[in-house]
């Protein structure tokens, strides 16, 4: 499938959540402690909601709402955020955040957060949701209570207004730190579709999800997806073999905007889960999160058998 600019719907997808620095520092060889490593370092536009964003911004119309901090790095990420065709609605104040991340030689990523103004997120206007056909919400964004109030008026707003909310679970610790607040935002904002990894669904039951009547995927690496819908029925879709893992780092953000843009463009969750597949395999061979999508989407005649279970 070839994209084409007149097949892009009207609805939005809006993201919420983080802009930030990533510092990607990726090892090259042994670390010995107290003395200098080999590595390789990238430094680039971050942040799970803004990752989201401008991978689905080459597939439907997309916009980004965050905070960033009133300085030139700041400017700088909401620039290039612009160019890869987001529309950007961001706030502005104190010091924009950074995220450190840790690669080693087998491409597993560890993270080291400061998200500074982007934990700051504060009312915003109304009509910054306006049109939304999906709102995504990285739970990053739930993370202070301010932040969480801002995110759940917009779920509101974008309800009355005909749309549907998603949720990327985003963290097993963050899970672990909000404890029974995450559970109480759920029944705010009421998620249609709940993405988590396989870390992530040990702290967060599937009932949790499908009993508030959303959709929860739940990712598991090499392994199948698996679809949990509201009626009980189980979905399973095998993930295809990668060729070339260099990095993990942003792969979930990539499967959840191929997965979002094929929903909104009217395809069913087997559909969407392949194509997110499909887009977080070409992040895995990148370092750092993936800044362009694949150029067309898996063909209907190579897909593997997908498994139903009710």
């Amino acid at each position: 499938m070839t994209r084409s600019a007149d097949r892009r719907p009207t609805a939005l997808l809006t993201c919420v959540g983080d802009l930030v620095e990533d510092i990607v520092v990726r090892r090259t060889g042994p670390s010995t402690p107290d003395t200098d490593n080999p590595s390789s370092i990238t430094r680039g536009p971050g942040g799970s909601a803004a990752n989201v964003a401008t991978l689905a911004a080459a597939e439907v119309p997309t916009r980004f709402i965050g905070r960033v901090g009133a300085d030139a790095v700041g400017r700088d990420l909401a620039d290039r955020l612009r160019e890869s065709g987001v529309d950007v609605q961001v706030q502005t104040g104190g010091r924009t955040g950074t995220v450190v991340v840790i690669v080693d030689e087998a491409a597993g990523r560890t993270m080291y957060p400061d998200r500074a103004a982007a934990a700051e997120l504060a009312a915003v206007p109304g009509d910054w949701v306006i049109d939304t056909g999906i709102l995504h919400i990285s739970a990053y964004a739930l993370q202070t209570p301010d932040s969480a109030d801002t995110v759940c008026d917009l779920a509101t707003a974008v309800r009355l207004g005909g749309g549907r909310v998603s949720l990327d679970a985003s963290s097993a610790d963050l899970l672990v730190a909000l404890g029974s607040t995450f559970t109480g935002l759920l029944d705010v904002l009421r998620p249609d579709l709940v993405f988590a990894n396989e870390d992530e669904a040990a702290l967060l039951p599937v009932a949790e999800v499908t009993g508030r009547g959303g959709c929860y995927v739940v990712k598991n690496g090499a392994d199948p997806v698996f679809v949990h819908e509201p009626d009980g029925t189980v979905l399973e879709i095998p993930v295809p073999p990668v060729a070339l893992v260099l990095d993990t780092t942003g792969a979930g953000d990539a499967f959840a905007a191929g997965f979002l843009t094929s929903v909104l463009q009217g395809s069913g969750h087997v559909a969407a889960a392949e194509r997110g597949n499909h887009w977080a395999a070409a992040s895995l061979g990148v370092a750092g999160a993936a800044r362009a999508v694949p150029p067309v989407d898996p063909a209907p005649a190579n897909r593997h058998p997908v498994h139903q279970y009710s």
